[in-house]
């Protein structure tokens, strides 16, 4: 009898450890299994990571038509690719190793780092537009997915060069300067005009080549050059006036834009050959002209100038502009609001402006509202 109630206990002690082993193999099984996809499903996460850090402008652009072009600097007008241009584009766009940074759908945090673009390429067939800088290259879709590459530098800059050279050449093709009804130029600093016959008028229209857009702060403290030329064409009822900053620098006013390029310097060279002024005095504050700097000393200090230069030529233009009358003096207790210092070769000449006053070289001259165009000046 005990040993057939052993034989039972064995048995079913044999029958648990089957079961128990059984479970146990299940349940290895079961966490091997996960293991395993857990850990497929990272490397495939990895692979499809690797890949997308690896993709190629070139996938992106593939029957990439109908292209246009847009400077983030200059006018904001869209100029369109035409087939020649779009090929020497794509062959840029084809030759730049990138590698992927940042996609929209892993989150938008600091990606305006990478946002500021020189030149964006608009692909109408393929919604999307590939923006440039010297380090990125940004492809935005019309559904908001974004990728950020960053690209080899040199190869960047080689892609930007000829779409700066593409732009400017469609943008130097305005119908304004060929269509051209009248051209006066302008001598501000000395009052002077002259309207252009048409041999003149047809070769400073020739000489108008502009070079390249220009970032407004890189002109910051420029003032323009002495005599201040403005060229203004009237074309289509409308007026577009050319601003010479300098030799370099020009300032283009159009209804719809007001933008600074790097143009031929053989503009510059025709108007002051064949429309040159002399300096005269015809205004007492005229000398200040001659200033390659100035000092202003904010009394109010609603602005931070003292000691340091702002404006040459700019600040000297709305004093000498301003209408002005000589006084005996000034009214008692009159509060100056500006002292200023502009250096004419190596000596010092002090201004002070009041409301209403301008005290230069011991004279007093009443002057309107001189404070406050001052101010005006001074915000800008």
């Amino acid at each position: 009898m005990k040993r057939k109630k052993i034989g039972v206990l064995l048995g079913t002690f044999i029958l648990i450890a089957i079961i128990s082993g059984a479970i146990t193999s299940s349940v290895l099984f079961y966490h091997n299994k996960k293991n395993q996809e857990i850990e497929q499903k990272i490397a495939n996460q990895s692979v499809e990571e690797e890949k997308e850090k690896k993709a190629s402008i070139k996938e992106i652009i593939q029957k990439a038509d109908e292209m246009y072009l847009e400077s983030y600097l200059g006018s904001t007008h869209l100029v369109e690719v035409g087939k020649e241009n779009k090929e020497e584009i794509l062959n840029e766009l084809n030759k730049i190793d990138v590698k992927l940074l940042v996609h929209s759908k892993d989150g938008t945090k600091d990606l305006a780092e990478y946002n500021e673009f020189l030149y964006a390429i608009h692909v109408k067939n393929k919604n999307i537009k590939i923006k440039t800088n010297e380090k990125y290259i940004i492809v935005e879709d019309t559904k908001g997915d974004t990728k950020f590459f960053e690209g080899d530098p040199i190869e960047l800059e080689s892609l930007n060069e000829k779409l700066k050279d593409i732009y400017m050449k469609k943008y130097n093709d305005n119908k304004w300067i060929k269509h051209a009804k009248e051209v006066m130029i302008e001598a501000r600093d000395e009052n002077q005009k002259w309207i252009l016959k048409d041999k003149d008028k047809k070769e400073l229209l020739e000489l108008i080549e502009l070079t390249a857009p220009v970032d407004q702060q890189e002109v910051v403290g420029i003032s323009n050059e002495y005599p201040d030329y403005v060229i203004t064409v009237t074309a289509e009822e409308k007026n577009y006036k050319i601003h010479m900053v300098n030799k370099e620098i020009l300032n283009v006013d159009t209804p719809d834009n007001y933008v600074y390029y790097r143009y031929n310097p053989k503009l510059w060279e025709f108007i002051t050959k064949k429309y040159s002024v002399k300096f005269t005095n015809i205004d007492p504050c005229k000398e200040l002209l001659k200033a390659s700097k100035i000092i202003v000393d904010d009394t109010q200090d609603i602005f931070d100038f003292e000691d340091t230069t702002f404006y040459p030529l700019e600040i000297a233009r709305w004093i000498i502009r301003a209408p002005k009358e000589e006084v005996n003096e000034l009214p008692m207790y009159e509060p100056v609001s500006y002292e200023m210092k502009f250096q004419v070769n190596e000596k010092m000449m002090e201004v002070k402006i009041y409301e209403d006053y301008i005290v230069y070289k011991g004279k007093v001259y009443r002057s309107e509202k001189i404070g406050e165009t001052i101010r005006s000046a001074l915000n800008v």
